[in-house]
């Protein structure tokens, strides 16, 4: 096997561990959590471990991503030094712009699919059927979701546009590659199916910015840009019942996303000039 062969295959061994091994320890903690706070706790093993799981809420998953996303800041936080000479881009307001419109295009796509596919899409790591009255009747402290929304967009970014793209990079190979994969893994560890579809095409979208800024900070605004969208397009589409409405939402969704991100690329490319 040639060197550049071992190298590309190495960065995808690495980056599938990386994922892998974040996947886990949000699993393991929310266990933890679950566990400690079931009245049978003393006991971890056998019928007690299954009712203490049974009983796990969506507090107890959102507890466990924020006490995960907490290290892997701390971890990985050496790869917001990476290139950042061309993220000046970002800030300028004909691309900012495209980039926010971008991620309220995938949130209104996302959101308008939940219904039409009999799915409640949520926000963040919060999801349930439509049939057991969808966010209303998940109760999740509000301290839990501001701290997700605070921390979650930064960690997600920083492994997996930082570190798995910084070595998918690394390895020589191409840009599709190394946009692909960590979209991929990022689609992976999410917790449904819908998120893991939206995560995908954040994925990408997110995976491109990197790539022509050479900056994960491109990343991080375009995901926190994503999360207010979904609180606000949330808000304003709970009431759209039906059947065409949402159809006609979420095509219109999609093509302003995919507008808005050739845009973006566009000026990014004008702007800096390179890739990472």
């Amino acid at each position: 096997m040639k060197l550049g062969a071992r190298r590309d295959v190495s960065a995808i061994v690495v980056s599938l561990l990386a994922a892998a091994g974040y996947l886990a320890a949000v699993v393991v903690v929310r266990t933890v959590l679950a566990v400690a706070a079931d009245r049978q706790g003393s006991d971890v093993s056998g019928s007690a471990l299954s009712q203490a799981l049974d009983g796990a809420t969506p507090a107890h998953a959102l507890w466990a991503w924020v006490l995960v996303d907490a290290v892997v800041i701390l971890v990985f936080w050496p790869a917001w030094r990476g290139r950042q000479g061309a993220s000046e881009a970002v800030a300028d307001r004909g691309v900012l712009v495209p980039v926010v419109a971008a991620m309220f295009g995938l949130q209104l796509a996302f959101l308008s699919f939940g219904p039409l596919l009999g799915v409640d899409a949520g926000w963040l790591v919060v999801a349930a059927p439509v049939a057991d009255g969808g966010l209303s009747s998940v109760s999740v402290p509000v301290t839990a979701l501001v701290a997700a929304a605070i921390v979650h967009p930064l960690a997600a970014e920083l492994l997996f546009r930082g570190f798995i793209a910084g070595r998918m990079a690394s390895s020589g190979v191409s840009a599709a590659v190394a946009v692909a994969v960590p979209a991929v893994l990022f689609a992976m560890v999410q917790p449904s199916v819908p998120f893991a579809v939206l995560g995908a095409a954040f994925g990408v979208v997110s995976g491109i910015l990197r790539w022509r800024t050479g900056s994960v900070a491109a990343s991080v605004l375009a995901h926190y840009a994503l999360a207010v969208a979904g609180v606000l397009v949330w808000a304003a589409m709970e009431p759209v019942e039906t059947t065409a409405a949402a159809t006609i939402t979420a095509v219109l969704g999609l093509v302003s996303a995919v507008v808005a991100v050739w845009f973006a690329d566009r000026r990014v490319r004008g702007s800096s000039g390179g890739a990472a």
